[in-house]
């Protein structure tokens, strides 16, 4: 699913922007955007609205400044593991189509 075509997001900023959503619990941040960059604009959005933001998975608020920078530290490292899961995917299907082709 792209970032572009996101319903239930789309709907939860409007209710942001709107006032009526003070805090956002999201079970894992790779859930609540698609790339690092997405991941930061989404926050930065969150914290200028002085929006909570809380991951289950991490354990963490990243209200705080300590909160902020493992926020950073935590997406950087979703999105390696996004991008070496992709790779591995794609070198498989390289591998077997070498079988394949010989």
């Amino acid at each position: 699913m792209s970032e572009k075509c996101r319903p239930a997001l789309d709907e939860m900023r409007r209710a942001v922007r709107r006032g009526t959503i003070k805090t956002i619990i999201v079970a894992r941040l790779d859930r609540l955007g698609r790339s690092l960059k997405h991941l930061v604009n989404l926050e930065a959005e969150f914290q200028e609205l002085n929006i909570a933001l809380i991951s289950l998975k991490e354990g963490l608020g990243f209200s705080t400044s300590t909160g902020r920078v493992l926020f950073h530290v935590i997406a950087a490292l979703a999105e390696l593991e996004r991008d070496l899961t992709r790779e591995r995917v794609r070198a498989d299907s390289r591998m077997r189509e070498h079988a394949v082709n010989g």
